[in-house]
């Protein structure tokens, strides 16, 4: 695992469904903005997005709007937490409580809730 989001779930602090749910993030926010990295073609493969660079108006808009649900149920979790997410999804940055010998308590939960609403956002049914 290279990218920060495998090596927290390699490491069992995320489990699949937050895992997933934070390249989902980094694949909308690659779209609606570019990619921040090379990693975010491979995780664009990973999410099973169109990694096409050609998007239709209606696909775009379908981004941004996905996108903006996301920011929005992440800061309604807390800015802690979205802060948490972009570094580690999109920016690709370790979380430095990864580094230490014992973390303090709570330190990961910012980034484990703020993922875990992702899920929940990600995988609920859409209203048509």
């Amino acid at each position: 695992a290279e990218h920060p989001l495998g090596i927290l779930y390699a490491r069992d602090i995320l489990d699949a469904d937050q895992y997933r749910a934070g390249l989902r993030y980094a694949f909308l926010f690659g779209k609606v903005y570019g990619r921040t990295t090379a990693a975010t073609g491979e995780l664009e493969r990973l999410s099973g997005g169109d990694a096409g660079p050609d998007l239709s108006d209606r696909d775009a808009e379908r981004y941004e709007a996905d996108l903006r649900r996301a920011r929005a149920c992440l800061l309604a979790v807390g800015r802690a937490a979205k802060d948490a997410v972009d570094n580690a999804a999109v920016y690709e940055r370790l979380p430095a409580w990864l580094f230490r010998g014992r973390p303090a308590p709570g330190a990961r939960r910012p980034l484990v809730e703020g993922l875990r609403a992702l899920d929940a956002l990600f995988t609920r049914p859409r209203k048509i």
